[in-house]
């Protein structure tokens, strides 16, 4: 498939561009290529075929040709790359690697919207061009690379090389890593960490599955973290429809309904009251079943004295909403109602420590000790909450270990939980939205221990 490097520094970058670059050489034979930026000379490309020499043979005599702070490196097995584009986002250049199983539909996409392709390999379209135009539909980058995103399917990870830095992107699923490495006044992004040692990079961080993050020669920023007001409010009626679609499946939920009857009455619902499509397929586990997290609905039957959990959440305006309340289908055990207390008040401990500026790591922390003081440590095995908007499950995180300070407007899900295999399982999830003074619950929906 290929893979990329991409550096910028307080000082010219062609030298770390170039042998970051080649460093990833083992991971594409037919063609590589390099972009700088310079304020004065604008963007500088070479692009050259490495079907009969090496990439250092090809580039080595051009490096007094580059110039510039930033730059973008790759080594492709498919399309010339970088691909410098002009577009209402401003100028930009873009490396990819990526594959796209469903290229002919998105070309004939694109030709139905009157788009042009400008570039062709082998006789077919050149995919980075067509990552680029998908790009350029986006009202600023982060929608752009979103689109392709809900495009492609596969897999696509990008640098762009902007006049105001590198944006680094990660495909949806993972599958092709983008790691960040750092040294004193400079910042590279590479496919690979082999190459950081011998440049004096330290590796700073992995971006995560779906992440986007602008990269300065003074740091790396978070891009889709910060909500704008009218994205909360579509969060919002996303969320409205699923608190009513919750009002009203409660009225359905009796001994002898099946989990998967629960499920898609809760999607029937959504969809009646506008929701556009799910967030994610409705979870809905009863009795033993709710002790995983993560269960799929299926033909189990509620019992008297079961707990029943449900995490749903729907899209509305393009934005997903994500909720999960617990019920008890008859009179609950001691246990259940403590464990439930439980899960609750740590839940309200999270919501009270989390606000802008606090890391994702403390807010965790203060759910997880109200579970671990309660004896049950080991049976919260996920993070307390996960940003959410446009996908499902965004950054930041509120996780252990999660040292990245959490931005003013984010929106992040609080969902602690406890789960005693074979036995039951209780969760519960709002929505909130971050902000100097604290937490805003966006969730409306009544979180006391409901017995139907």
């Amino acid at each position: 498939m290929g893979g990329f490097f991409g550096t910028i520094s307080q000082q010219a970058c062609k030298a770390d561009l170039f042998y970051g670059t080649d460093y990833n050489s083992h991971l594409g034979t037919r063609r590589a290529g390099m972009a700088t930026y310079d304020p004065q000379r604008g963007f500088i490309r070479k692009i050259h075929s490495l079907e009969s020499t090496y990439f250092r043979t090809k580039f080595e005599c051009e490096l007094p040709f580059f110039e510039g702070n930033s730059g973008i490196g790759v080594i492709s097995d498919t399309d010339p790359q970088p691909i410098i584009f002009n577009s209402h986002l401003g100028k930009f250049a873009i490396v990819t690697v990526a594959k796209i199983a469903n290229i002919d539909e998105l070309e004939k996409r694109m030709l139905a919207a009157n788009h042009h392709f400008a570039e062709l390999s082998s006789g077919k379209i050149n995919q980075t061009e067509l990552v680029a135009l998908l790009i350029t539909e986006g009202r600023d980058f982060v929608e752009g690379i979103e689109n392709v995103y809900n495009s492609v399917k596969g897999s696509c990870s990008m640098l762009l090389l902007t006049e105001n830095g590198i944006i680094a992107a990660r495909d949806k699923l993972g599958r092709t890593p983008i790691v960040i490495g750092k040294k004193d006044g400079a910042y590279a992004a590479s496919s690979e960490s082999t190459c950081f040692p011998n440049l004096d990079y330290q590796i700073d961080r992995y971006i995560g599955p779906g992440e986007i993050v602008r990269i300065t020669a003074d740091g790396v920023e978070q891009l889709r973290m910060c909500k704008e007001v009218d994205e909360v409010e579509k969060i919002v009626a996303a969320q409205r429809i699923a608190e009513q679609a919750l009002e009203e499946v409660l009225n359905d939920i009796k001994v002898g309904v099946t989990e998967k009857e629960i499920a898609a009455r809760l999607t029937y619902l959504m969809l009646h009251y506008g929701a556009e499509n799910m967030s994610f397929d409705p979870i809905v586990v009863s009795g033993a079943n709710s002790s995983k997290p993560h269960g799929v609905p299926g033909e189990k039957t509620i019992g008297a004295g079961d707990f029943v959990t449900m995490d749903f959440g729907c899209r509305k305006n393009g934005y997903c909403s994500d909720m999960t309340r617990t019920v008890a289908v008859g009179m609950p055990t001691d246990e259940m109602r403590s464990v439930y207390q439980t899960v609750l008040n740590a839940q309200l401990a999270g919501i009270a420590a989390a606000k802008a500026g606090v890391t994702g790591e403390r807010v965790d922390a203060a759910a997880r000790k109200v579970i671990s003081d309660a004896g049950y440590g080991d049976y919260f095995g996920h993070s307390f909450g996960h940003s959410l908007g446009l996908d499902i499950h965004e950054h930041p995180i509120a996780a252990p270990g999660v040292h990245a300070r959490l931005p003013e407007h984010t929106v992040i899900s609080a969902e602690p939980g406890i789960y005693l295999p074979g036995k039951f399982g209780v969760r519960i999830e709002d929505v909130m939205h971050l902000t100097a003074d604290g937490a805003e619950i966006l969730t409306r929906s009544p979180k006391n221990l409901i017995i139907l």
